[in-house]
């Protein structure tokens, strides 16, 4: 697996959706996007509106310079506006291994498959650009919509760390283990994957 370069402006891209390094100036259009409470369900990090996203947001750019993560801001390209946030992250190229999430989108933007161009746009750097063997990814027991949304890309479940997660009610939920394996992305799920795209293209059209 390729050395990635925290600092470049990698940018990924195609008619639905485009990927681009997190900047603070995408503080106040992703604290509009992000004033729904829903969104913040099964994250850590409980909160909406400006102030919340600006302590977010630094963390985020913070880690990318210290080479932990590489947080993508998703734009949608049909009305220009910010949808969201997807990040890469614990990137081991000695082990050829990375982990995909902290994901999420505005509710606006949810159910319209912008979501689905943009895993394939990262499936696709990261197996076919960085040579990486294995995407890695963690989903909190209760977001059911997550889970299914991965379940229908192609990504195999694999195991439960029971009782992981904090919820707000002081109450404990499971962390669910999902993997994308590059020759499962090679063999089946790149093939299903853009067939889905132009499925779902072809009928928002």
């Amino acid at each position: 697996m390729r050395e990635f370069d925290y600092q470049k402006a990698t940018v990924l891209e195609d008619d639905v959706v485009r990927l681009s390094p997190l900047q603070a100036s995408h503080i106040e259009a992703l604290a509009e996007v992000a004033a729904d409470p829903g969104i913040w369900t099964y994250f850590l990090e409980h909160g909406c509106g400006e102030p919340h996203l600006t302590r977010y947001v630094r963390a985020a750019i913070a880690q990318r310079e210290a080479g932990q993560a590489f947080p993508f801001v998703m734009h949608d390209q049909a009305s220009g506006r910010i949808a969201g946030l997807t990040h890469l992250y614990e990137l081991n190229p000695s082990l050829g291994t990375l982990k995909l999430g902290h994901t999420w989108l505005g509710i606006d933007f949810q159910g319209t498959g912008l979501n689905t161009h943009a895993k394939f746009l990262l499936f696709a750097f990261a197996f076919d650009t960085l040579g990486a063997a294995r995407i890695g990814f963690g989903v909190h027991g209760d977001n059911a919509r997550s889970l299914r949304a991965l379940d229908k890309v192609g990504v195999q479940r694999e195991g439960v760390l029971r009782s992981y997660l904090p919820r707000t009610d002081g109450s404990r939920a499971d962390l669910v283990l999902l993997s994308l394996l590059r020759g499962e992305w090679e063999a089946d799920v790149r093939r299903r994957l853009r067939r889905r795209l132009h499925s779902h293209d072809g009928q928002a059209a």
